[in-house]
C-alpha cells in the first residue's frame, strides 16, 4: 500500500466510524433520556387503533396518573426525550384511556424499551380501542420483561376464566424469578405486596419499604396501604391510631404527606361507624397545624373542612344543642327530650334519598318495641308550606313509645349544618338519655341494629 492510500484511509476511517456509529446507534451507550417504542402493525391492520390518534404516557403518583408525554400514531408510536424519567410506574394509554402497556423505571439512566401489541382474533372488529390481549416485550431490561409477563398472565387468565388458584400459581412463578433476578426493584415490591402478599397485615406494614421514595410514583404503594387498612379496620380506634402512627413514623419525609392523606381519605367515609374520629385526628395532628403539607394541588381545604364539619358530632361526644321552631313557631330544644334515646333525623322534601329513607324510618318507629324514643326530625329546607305538607303526608306514627318532634330552622340560626356536618340529606344520629352521641350517619337498618343492642344492654344492666 503506497503512502497516498495510507493517508486517505487514515483520514476517512475515523469519519466512517463516526457515521456508522451514529447511524446504527452502537458505540457509546446513551446515558440520559428515554426511548419507548410501540410497534402497532397488527393494531393498525385490524383497526384496533388508527393512524393519527393521540397516545399518552403517564407516570403514577400514589394512585393518580400524571401526564408525562404524548405522541401521534404513525406506523408506530415513539416516546422519547433527553431528560431522565423519574423512578416509578408508567402506563401508555390510547385516546380513550385504555391501558396499552405498563412498565417500571427502578433506577436512573437511559431507558430503551420496545413492545408489540396483539389481540385475540375473536375480538378483532368487535372491540375497538380494546385492551391488547397480549403484550410482547421486544427489547429492554429484564424487570420490564417480567412485568410484561405478569400483565399477560392477568389478561389471559381473565379472558379464559381461569381459576384463582391457577392465576396465583402462575403469578407466584414469575414473582419468584423477580425476587431472584430483580432484587430491590419496584417490580419486586409489586410482587411482594400486591401480586402475592405474604403474611399478616401487620407483617406487610412492618416490612413495606415506606422509606423508599420511589413508591410515591406508583399505584401499588397506595393499593398496599388500602389493603393494610382494610385488613385491620376491625380494631378499636386507639389501636388503629397506634398502628397508623407506626407506619407514618417509618415513612420517608417525602412519602409522609401521601401516606397520611391516603389514610385520611380511607377513614373519611369509613365502613365502620365511628372511625371518622381517625380522619379528624390525622387532619388535626398533621394538616391543620401545617406540620405536613397537603400533597396535591387540589383539595388542600379538605382536611380543615372535615374537622370543622365532624369534630363536634363524633361518637362519644355530647350532642351539640339544637333549638328550633316547630310548626306553631314554638321553639323546642333537643335537650328537652327526656326519652331513653333520641333520634336526630335531618331531611328535606325534595331529596330523592329521603323519599326512600323516610318511609323506612316511619315504619320502623311504628313497629318499634323498646325503651322510649324521641324523633327530633329536622327539616333542612325553608318553605314552611311544603314542610307541613310533607309532615302530613309522611310522618304518621302511632307508637306510644315514640315521641315525634318536627322542627325547622330556615335562617340556620342554630348552625346545624356545621355542628352535625349536614351537607346533604338524609342524616341520622342516635343519642342516649345523657345526650351523648352513640350513633352517627346511620341508615334505618343500622338504627334498628343499634337500638336492639342498646335495649338489650340496658336490660342486662337492669338485671345486674
Amino acid at each position: 500500500m503506497n503512502n497516498t492510500k495510507k493517508y486517505i484511509i487514515s483520514f476517512l476511517l475515523p469519519l466512517f466510524v463516526f457515521v456508522f456509529v451514529s447511524a446504527t446507534g452502537s458505540g457509546k451507550v446513551k446515558d440520559s433520556g428515554y426511548y419507548v417504542k410501540l410497534k402497532l402493525k397488527e393494531s393498525l391492520k385490524y383497526g384496533m387503533l388508527e393512524k393519527g390518534q393521540s397516545i399518552k404516557l403517564y407516570r403514577a403518583l400514589w394512585g393518580k396518573d400524571i401526564l408525562i408525554d404524548s405522541s401521534i400514531i404513525k406506523n408506530n408510536v415513539i416516546f422519547s426525550g433527553d431528560s431522565l424519567l423519574k423512578e416509578g410506574e408508567y402506563t401508555i394509554k390510547d385516546k380513550n384511556g385504555t391501558n396499552l402497556v405498563e412498565f417500571m423505571v427502578s433506577s436512573k439512566g437511559y431507558l430503551n424499551e420496545s413492545y408489540k401489541l396483539s389481540y385475540y382474533k375473536a375480538n378483532i372488529g368487535k372491540k375497538k380501542n380494546a385492551e391488547p390481549d397480549r403484550i410482547h416485550h421486544l427489547t429492554g431490561n429484564i424487570e420490564n420483561a417480567y412485568f410484561t409477563d405478569l400483565q399477560n398472565i392477568a389478561a389471559n387468565n381473565f379472558n379464559n376464566n381461569a381459576s384463582l388458584q391457577q392465576l396465583k400459581k402462575e403469578i407466584d412463578s414469575i414473582c419468584n424469578k423477580v425476587s431472584a433476578e430483580c432484587n430491590g426493584t419496584l417490580l419486586q415490591y409489586l410482587c411482594d405486596y400486591s401480586f402475592s402478599p405474604k403474611g399478616s397485615a401487620k407483617e406487610i406494614a412492618d416490612n413495606f419499604p415506606f422509606s423508599d421514595e420511589r413508591v410515591i410514583n406508583t399505584r401499588f404503594g397506595k393499593l398496599t396501604v388500602d389493603n393494610i387498612l382494610k385488613r385491620t379496620e376491625a380494631n378499636a380506634n386507639d389501636v388503629l391510631l397506634y398502628f397508623i402512627n407506626g407506619m407514618i413514623s417509618r415513612s420517608s419525609e417525602k412519602l409522609k404527606p401521601y401516606l397520611i392523606a391516603n389514610i385520611f381519605y380511607h377513614f373519611q367515609e369509613p365502613s365502620i361507624m365511628g372511625q371518622e374520629e381517625i380522619a379528624v385526628t390525622l387532619a388535626k395532628d398533621y394538616f391543620e397545624n401545617g406540620k405536613i403539607a397537603w400533597p396535591y394541588e387540589e383539595g388542600s381545604y379538605i382536611p380543615k373542612s372535615f374537622i370543622l364539619m365532624n369534630e363536634q358530632s363524633l361518637i362519644g361526644k355530647k350532642a351539640p344543642e339544637l333549638n328550633m321552631a316547630d310548626t306553631s313557631d314554638n321553639y323546642v330544644s333537643l335537650y328537652s327530650s327526656n326519652s331513653e334515646f333520641t333520634i336526630i333525623y335531618f331531611y328535606t322534601n325534595d331529596c330523592i334519598t329521603c323519599k326512600i329513607e323516610t318511609p323506612k324510618l316511619v315504619k320502623f318507629m311504628n313497629h318499634y318495641i323498646g325503651k322510649p324514643v324521641s324523633v327530633y326530625a329536622v327539616y333542612t329546607g325553608s318553605n314552611k308550606e311544603e314542610w307541613i305538607k310533607y309532615i302530613n303526608d309522611n310522618f304518621t306514627c302511632e307508637n306510644i313509645n315514640v315521641k315525634w318532634i318536627n322542627v325547622y330552622d330556615p335562617e340556620i340560626i342554630s348552625n346545624f349544618p356545621l355542628l352535625y356536618g349536614v351537607v346533604s340529606t338524609p342524616k341520622l344520629f342516635l343519642i342516649d338519655k345523657n345526650k351523648t352521641i352513640i350513633g352517627r350517619r346511620l341508615s334505618t337498618e343500622n338504627l334498628k341494629q343499634l337500638l336492639y343492642i342498646q335495649n338489650y344492654t340496658s336490660k342486662e344492666n337492669d338485671i345486674r
